[in-house]
């Protein structure tokens, strides 16, 4: 209504726009039953705001006071009860500027003040989800050549539109009509938030927990209540200490935070292994601010687990008298870690001796994926009809990515199976060779057994008489 010594007319009110509120910064709601947590954020002008007008008066003649300012204070509230609705007050809205009257009147200034819009509510209505409906109250002083006051007290209407962050009110009651526009921001600066709360080790990579306003929810949960694309990420950075300024690389792995879910624990797995130099594992979210800029939330840093004992064992294998033969030496660590770690490994000679064809040298690396202990290294062992001694060889283990090796060598020996036939063993035993003669009558000996034992007497007893 408005309130003056010159006749009115009721107007049809217009309606008023509130466009830009990103959503993503500012209207953090979780919607999971039981488990609400919803926003309140305070708001003002992001500068000043554009004020413009008319008060249309009757007498002497009909014709409208134009008028044109800024606002000088701007300060609102808005308190969300789920994901598009709130109670939206603004406590304070105060103008100034300047009227313009047609010739031959003079202009003069004007001021806003006393402003609120109180009873303000946001949606939800058909087809337009965030629909805002107030009520304005202020009034409009005029000094200079026209005098009087305007006093508004009506209904306002519009939408919070949640990408430009602009602010577009309309008010019509009456003979006066009014416009606010311009663009708005949070009072804090950084109304959303994502924290990494903790982060622990696990047998196969780490558990992470993380906070936003209204709870977050993983890939593959309820995001069609929220986004289809998430809100922040955590990003995830191997670190020679637990400063941000010490990370040294980046990984693949990137958290995403969406809406709606009141559990933020995510379980990571398949890590990479760490770079050498790295001490410790940065968790830091990124999101945007009400401005787009992107802002690094907090830095969490987990050290690295404790490293574990890497060893090889010693084993053995017979010879065997053609081919190859796998002979498998087992490395294991001591307990699992949560990402891979590599550690080379190659063949040294000892008494066997690939050049002889003993044994086919290896070397190379052996990866141990996340939450593994045991692998097996095989090393193909060659067969020969050769009688020879036992012989050694070999496999020694260096330059683990994240473990400590106090026994690095492990022994493989090869088992000779050539021995001569235990009868021509037997008959070599014990005799004794005090001539050439008497050794060639000893080697016809055993070859005469081989076939007669009536004649091997005879030969024996004529070999020494």
């Amino acid at each position: 209504m408005a309130e003056n010594m010159v006749r009115s007319r009721t107007v049809k009110p217009r309606c008023l726009r509130v466009e830009g509120l990103e959503r993503r910064d500012l209207l953090a709601v979780a919607l999971v039953p039981g488990t609400e947590t919803f926003k309140s954020f305070e708001f003002t002008a992001a500068g000043s705001l554009d004020v413009q007008g008319t008060w249309r008066v009757y007498e002497p003649r009909v014709y409208d006071i134009r008028f044109s300012g800024k606002t000088t204070v701007f300060h609102g509230t808005a308190n969300y009860t789920s994901r598009n609705q709130a109670s939206v007050e603004v406590d304070a809205v105060a103008a100034r500027g300047d009227y313009f009257l047609p010739p031959p009147y003079k202009n003069g200034r004007f001021s806003f003040t006393d402003g609120t819009i109180t009873d303000g509510t946001v949606g939800p209505v058909p087809g337009n989800a965030n629909y805002f409906i107030g009520q304005l109250d202020g009034n409009v002083q005029m000094t200079g050549q026209v005098n009087g006051q305007v006093v508004l007290d009506g209904p306002i209407t519009g939408t919070f539109d949640g990408a430009k962050r602009s602010l577009n009110l309309r008010y019509s009651e009456g003979d006066v009509k009014l416009r606010v526009w311009g663009a708005i921001r949070p009072v804090s600066g950084e109304p959303f938030r994502v924290e990494v709360q903790n982060a622990a080790w696990t047998a196969q990579g780490m558990e992470v927990d993380v906070v936003a306003p209204g709870g977050v929810a993983k890939v593959g949960s309820d995001k069609t209540l929220n986004h289809n694309s998430p809100v922040a990420l955590v990003r995830i950075y191997w670190a020679a200490g637990p400063d941000f300024g010490q990370r040294l690389k980046t990984l693949g792995d990137r958290l995403p935070v969406y809406w709606n879910q009141a559990s933020g624990k995510y379980e990571v797995t398949g890590l990479a292994m760490p770079p050498r130099g790295a001490t410790h594992l940065l968790l830091v979210p990124e999101y945007k601010d009400v401005r787009g800029n992107t802002v690094r939330g907090n830095v969490f840093a987990l050290a690295l687990p404790e490293r574990p004992v890497l060893s090889i064992d010693d084993v053995a294998i017979a010879e065997g008298n053609s081919g190859t033969t796998p002979l498998d030496f087992h490395v294991t660590l001591s307990s699992p870690l949560p990402f891979a770690i590599l550690v080379s490994f190659a063949t040294k000679d000892q008494t066997a001796k690939s050049a002889d064809r003993d044994y086919v040298p290896r070397s190379g690396m052996l990866r141990f994926a996340p939450g593994e202990t045991a692998k097996t290294l095989s090393v193909s062992i060659r067969g020969d009809g050769k009688p020879e001694r036992n012989e050694t060889f070999g496999v020694k283990l260096s330059g683990p990515t994240w473990a400590t090796i106090p026994k690095s060598v492990g022994i493989g020996t090869i088992i000779d199976d050539d021995t001569p036939p235990a009868a021509f063993d037997a008959a070599l035993q014990g005799l004794s060779r005090p001539d050439p003669a008497a050794e060639l009558a000893s080697i016809f000996v055993a070859e005469r057994r081989k076939t007669s034992k009536n004649s091997l007497i005879f030969a024996e007893d004529a070999a020494f008489v």
